[in-house]
């Protein structure tokens, strides 16, 4: 059976724990005092101590049956959905033991400063087949070192963040601290839309980062990555900033996507793209580059716009989805300019019929 995650305030209205003698068993409120379940857990194994902030932390937690039957395990279920449990059913024959193998993200709190612990608290319990008898609960504990501690844990860019003059974003810092000296730090970015660049002296350091300037505009949600590498053993695990933030660069595009159809064959469809700058400038087109020879593009006199405006001309040529993008480079002054690109779907179907002929 799958694993099933359930809260720690139903553990508590199931049953309740006695650890005594070192090992943990279950009192069922209408069970008589001092029959205890056929499984128990050694309390020493509910317990990991201190460990560094990890992806994967394995812990493996045996359990024995005490019992003269055979005892088969129906499910296990955490509190948490950090965790992956295997195997989640067996069969303990008596006197038997079997491993319950928990597999934890510790990896959820890169906030707290490096090297400080953190609790951590998971509730687990083990379903069997016999139902007249409650599940085996137990809680597993330990501590949680952070390496490295990241701030802010996430960092947004709007509007005031962008440099018109500049024609981009300025760039924004993440400081970063580890608890043990590293050679060096990797960065990773997912999708690929921010510059990132760091500066780190094995303990201390800074990561810049800004959107990159061909980031259409619009929303746009990005992950950062950061994992560092000491001078002996495994790399240490990554930790995450959440980048997010709505591009708005000084000139508007609307619509900021076209597409074409669906239409049949030798259809020529037409649409209307206007261009206009949020701080009033005047604008200039300096180029314009089409990508797909299906596409053709004329300027409209408009001038209420205070703007350019731009007619599509598509021709479908053929069924099928065809993609392509539509690059303009505006000048808004001598020396500033900003390059749009417009994405462009075209969607063709087929224009012969068949008809089948009636009797």
């Amino acid at each position: 059976m799958s694993m099933r995650r359930i809260g720690r305030p139903a553990f508590l209205l199931l049953a309740s724990l006695i650890v005594g003698a070192g090992l943990l068993v279950m009192k069922g409120q209408d069970r008589p005092v001092g029959e205890t379940l056929p499984l128990e857990i050694s309390a020493k194994s509910l317990d990991f101590g201190d460990v560094w902030s990890q992806r994967d932390f394995h812990w493996t937690i045996p359990v024995r049956n005490r019992s003269s039957h055979d005892v088969v395990v129906t499910d296990v279920h955490v509190s948490c959905k950090c965790t992956r449990v295997l195997p989640t059913s067996f069969k303990i024959a008596p006197g038997g033991r079997a491993n319950i193998s928990f597999t934890i993200d510790l990896t959820s709190n890169n906030t707290v400063p490096a090297g400080t612990l953190r609790d951590f608290t998971l509730d687990f319990a083990v379903a069997t087949d016999a139902r007249q008898l409650p599940a085996l609960h137990g809680v597993l504990t330990g501590r949680i070192k952070n390496y490295l501690s990241l701030t802010p844990p996430a960092l947004e860019f709007d509007e005031e963040d962008y440099i018109v003059e500049e024609e981009r974003y300025r760039a924004k810092q993440i400081a970063l601290a580890s608890a043990e000296p590293l050679e060096s730090i990797a960065l990773s970015v997912q999708p690929p839309m921010l510059e990132v660049s760091s500066q780190f002296n094995g303990t201390y350091g800074t990561v810049s980062l800004r959107p990159k300037d061909d980031v259409p505009s619009g929303v746009f949600n990005a992950v950062v990555s950061i994992s560092g590498m000491p001078a002996t053993g495994e790399p240490r695990a990554s930790e995450s900033v959440a980048v997010s933030g709505n591009i708005q660069r000084d000139v508007l595009v609307s619509p900021t996507q076209l597409s074409f159809g669906p239409a049949s064959t030798g259809s020529y469809l037409h649409a209307t793209v206007l261009l206009k700058s949020r701080t009033g400038a005047p604008l200039h087109i300096e180029s314009i580059n089409v990508l797909n020879p299906s596409i053709s593009i004329q300027r409209l006199h408009m001038p209420s716009i205070r703007g350019e405006a731009l007619s599509f001309g598509c021709r479908i040529t053929k069924p099928g989805v065809d993609t392509s993008v539509v690059e303009i480079l505006v000048r808004r002054s001598v020396d500033v300019k900003e390059r749009l690109r417009i994405p462009v779907s075209i969607v063709g179907v087929s224009n012969v019929v068949t008809a089948k002929q009636s009797r």
